[in-house]
């Protein structure tokens, strides 16, 4: 590397200047965003910044009714998940979460349901003098670090090391087994990932008060990129034997780690799995990244087949009942075999989370495709709600309850299948434990009243979503346009099913009826026969 490369030190600007004029540029009617605001100012005042501008925009885009959504928030600042995730919690213990609104169907789900607060650290008393004090501060500023107690900083304080880097060196190998967690204090690190096929390419730099090496400490498996200083750089080091004898006395070291991970397995941008093997797989590409999940598409080596890799969040390692909620969805699918619910053919453990293999499916969602169209004919609503109806039947004999039927979660496979994917909301009927403690789950565009209410559900809660669907795909507009839960509520207090025996008369009765009945507020009033809808599927 000939020579020593310039870093060009934008001018940056105080954390007060930066929030007037975002202020200022809401109240005048424009939509400024956060990250451009970050960029101008100093690293060191990022989570400062942070703190300050997104309940600000949080707000501003609920009053003018505009979508915002916990998982947009999240995938936009993945380095800063713990600090979004605290704020996010904060949020829902006010009573704020029932005005997060959503542009698609996707979004207001209970993801920020399953997320926990962590405590505020004390900061130490005006009269605490210790040595490890000048590198508690230096955690703090740290956005990683800067919400864990007091205790715990002081703990990691007292094993850190000091270690320089010239330009050009390497501090972290790709393959090789971490040996010790940085802090950068100084200088800036590029991340270098090379592929299987030799190439290599840049996916991210890493600069003052950020982390290198958790990936390979935290998921004990060899590094999966390389890190080369771009300029002198100076980082303390916690050793792996440190580190994980903290992470057995200081819980919540663990918990802010794995967030950190989460951004850098499955995150927005440079996903570094990509053109990775392991587990018996080969990451080709990631095709979806969702609250709970991320979900690849991969190749088995044993064969070649060309398969569906859903990979558990990161953020939900810690959080037990979404892990209760992903083994669950393992273990029903596991022994479903039926031609239009994706089948499953393994699950393991990597990288410190959990991966389920399951059939690829090769098309487009139902989503993509009433986007793209509008309505569909008769003919067609019929064939795609027959093939459907026959899954559900099925679950329903198996004593599942899907809970989340939704057009994004009906593939429209190459080979003329329709298939329903996604049972990670899906629950045994007679099984009501797990979900009584963890409160609303599923898409609210399209739950059924009682479902929304956080009330015991039974299999007419899907009734009531595939009549959504139904109504939907015949129509192309959707029963509850609405652009955040609250409304959604207020629309099912007053719901009577819409009738399309009047609205839509060339609607064939058949049809129209059985819309109209699933689509009732009372679930006694739900009377369609799946097995009967599921003839029309053939």
């Amino acid at each position: 590397m000939p020579g020593e490369p310039s870093v060009s030190r934008p001018r940056t600007r105080s954390v007060d200047e930066l929030c007037a004029e975002f202020e200022r540029a809401w109240q005048a009617g424009s939509a400024p965003r956060v990250e451009s605001y970050l960029r101008d100012a100093s690293p060191a005042d990022h989570t400062q910044l942070l703190q300050q501008l997104l309940p600000m925009e949080w707000h501003w885009r609920i009053a003018r009714g505009e979508p915002a959504s916990a998982e947009e928030m999240l995938q936009r600042f993945p380095q800063h998940s713990a600090l979004v995730q605290r704020w996010l919690a904060r949020e829902a213990s006010s009573g704020e979460t029932s005005s997060i609104s959503f542009a698609g169907e996707d979004a207001a789900t209970t993801e920020t349901f399953l997320m926990s607060e962590l405590p505020t650290p004390p900061p130490p008393s005006s009269g605490a003098s210790s040595p490890a004090s000048g590198l508690i501060r230096q955690l703090t500023r740290c956005e990683t670090f800067a919400g864990l107690p007091y205790d715990t900083l002081r703990a990691i304080a007292a094993c850190l090391e000091e270690r320089r880097f010239d330009a050009g060196e390497c501090l972290v190998r790709q393959g090789a087994h971490g040996e010790c967690l940085m802090l950068v204090q100084e200088g800036l690190v590029e991340i270098v990932l090379t592929e299987d096929q030799g190439r290599s390419r840049t996916i991210n730099h890493v600069g003052p008060h950020q982390l290198l090496g958790e990936m390979s400490l935290l998921t004990q498996e060899p590094a999966t990129a390389t890190a080369i200083a771009l300029a002198p750089t100076r980082v303390l080091t916690l050793a792996a034997t440190a580190l994980d004898e903290l992470a057995q006395r200081e819980p919540w070291l663990s918990i802010v780690l794995t967030h950190l991970v989460a951004s850098r397995l499955g995150g927005p941008q440079g996903d570094v799995l990509l053109g990775k093997e392991f587990g018996g797989y080969r990451i080709v590409d990631r095709v979806a990244c969702g609250g709970m999940s991320v979900v690849y598409e991969a190749i088995r080596s044993a064969d070649q087949l060309r398969v569906a890799l859903k990979m558990m969040s990161h953020r939900l390692v810690y959080d037990e009942q979404a892990l209760q909620l992903f083994q669950r969805e393992a273990d029903l699918i596991e022994a479903f075999r039926h031609p239009h619910i994706v089948r499953m053919f393994r699950r393991f453990q990597a990288f410190h989370t959990y991966f389920i293999a399951m059939e690829y499916c090769d098309g487009e969602d139902l989503r993509s495709l009433l986007a793209r169209r509008g309505a569909l004919d008769e003919p067609q609503v019929r064939r795609i709600l027959g093939q459907i109806a026959a899954a559900v039947s099925y679950s329903h004999r198996a004593g599942v309850v899907h809970r989340d039927i939704k057009p994004s979660n009906i593939m429209l496979a190459t080979d003329g299948r329709v298939i329903l994917v996604d049972f990670g909301l899906a629950k045994p009927s007679v099984d009501t434990e797990l979900y009584a403690r963890g409160g609303i789950v599923g898409t609210p565009r399209y739950m059924a009243p009682e479902q929304l209410a956080g009330l015991p559900v039974t299999e007419r809660a899907d009734y009531f979503s595939l009549g959504c669907v139904a109504y939907e795909m015949l129509t192309g507009r959707k029963v509850f346009p609405e652009s955040n839960v609250t409304q959604i509520r207020v629309r099912h207090r007053d719901w009577i099913a819409p009738s399309l025996t009047t609205d839509f008369p060339a609607v064939s009765h058949e049809l129209a009826t059985m819309i109209e009945r699933a689509l009732q507020k009372n679930p006694a009033d739900r009377e369609i026969d799946l097995e009967e809808i599921a003839a029309w599927g053939s």
